[in-house]
């Protein structure tokens, strides 16, 4: 194995460029310059804290790589040296989306991570066993004789899994109930997690304590959150996101510091207290049948005027947005400057709002200035 530190003077995601452009100061610096097109980024960074100070001023950046490292490399005046650490025959990789999360996890289950495999245990709250067929199986595991199951499959203690049943290349935690005539394809299931009769999950993530009613489909790429119940027969398109956890709507200040709330479908039940009534217990929530089915309990996330943070920009699958160098839509950055100054000020904490007045004052100023010269 050989492992060497080098300085990194220029990165470029865009793969199908013809050609990089470099500038003749930086060949002078580095009189010898190589060229690698054989690296993948597993993109983790060890950074000095200098580099939080970066982030929390300037709310352009929004990922470490494409925004931070492709400007601040550039910034030649203040000299900043970043360096890149290349490794052989090692494993390194961070999750950082459902994608990677994906990709990380069938690298574990097919043992390229060896020693860091679930029948090593090395955690010592487990007990995996690895059987023939690439199964991985802890104790109390219930399987119907006519289970199809493939290779490569994880299953958590006490889980049970009905006849008729098929499972190809999934991960399923603790104490999680598949119901008979089940179809589980390259999904993730999480602790206590029941899957009615004849539902059926493709390629996507459910959260622990979520409920799939009988015959429900849950198209791929799908993330079911903590506690959803998906209603019986209802069908989750594809790429969808379920939560429980209400909408809040943000008023303007007042002296409560309360907020309106609803979920993103039929505003809350009626009844006594509730938000900003002065005390007793939140109304009931009620769930729209046309996002989680007759009798399901979610929403779908972001509902309807609902905006996304900025960490959410990706679309959990490899997009990511298209305005401007760094991705992020400008209305997020202003609403998520809006967001911590909200926050502050509820929080008593005037002092650290001032500073972010104060910078969204001047990006408005400049935005205005820029409008009036374009017309």
């Amino acid at each position: 194995m050989v492992s060497n530190c080098v300085c990194v003077g220029l990165q470029d995601d865009n793969v199908d460029a013809e050609d990089v452009t470099i500038t003749r100061d930086f060949v002078a610096e580095h009189p010898r310059v190589q060229f690698r097109y054989d690296m993948l980024d597993c993109h983790i960074y060890v950074c000095s804290p200098e580099v939080l100070v970066h982030f929390n001023d300037n709310y352009d950046y929004a990922d470490i790589r494409q925004d931070y490292v492709h400007n601040e490399v550039q910034n030649a005046a203040l000299a900043w040296r970043f360096f890149a650490h290349f490794i052989e025959n090692e494993y390194a990789a961070r999750v950082h989306d459902p994608r990677t999360y994906d990709a990380v996890s069938r690298d574990i289950v097919a043992r390229w991570t060896y020693p860091m495999v679930p029948d090593t245990n090395m955690v010592a709250t487990t007990s995996y066993t690895r059987v023939r067929d690439g199964t991985y199986k802890e104790h109390g595991v219930r399987l119907a004789r006519s289970v199809k199951l493939s290779g490569d499959c994880v299953l958590g203690a006490r889980t049970r899994i009905g006849a008729g049943s098929v499972v190809n290349k999934c991960v399923i935690g603790r104490n999680c109930v598949i119901g008979k005539g089940v179809t589980l394809e390259g999904c993730y299931l999480w602790d206590n997690v029941r899957v009615e009769d004849g539902a059926t999950v493709s390629r996507s993530i459910v959260c622990s304590n979520a409920v799939i009613g009988p015959g429900a489909t849950v198209g791929r790429g799908s993330t079911i959150s903590y506690g959803v119940v998906i209603g019986s027969g209802f069908t989750v398109p594809d790429f969808s996101r379920l939560t429980c956890v209400p909408v809040v709507i943000n008023n303007d200040f007042d002296d409560s510091g309360s907020d309106a709330m609803s979920v993103g479908s039929d505003l809350p039940s009626s009844g006594a207290g509730g938000s900003g009534a002065g005390g007793g217990e939140p109304p009931e929530l009620v769930w729209r049948a046309s996002e989680v089915g007759t009798g399901g309990k979610g929403r779908m996330y972001p509902a309807e005027g609902e905006s996304e943070s900025e960490s959410d920009e990706d679309d959990g699958f490899g997009g990511r947005g298209t305005s401007g160098s760094t991705g992020v839509k400008p209305s997020s950055r202003f609403s998520s400057a809006v967001h911590t100054v909200m926050v502050a000020m509820r929080g008593g904490r005037a002092d650290r709002a001032v500073p972010v007045v104060r910078k969204l004052l001047r990006t408005v100023s400049v935005v205005s200035r820029g409008r009036s010269q374009a017309c």
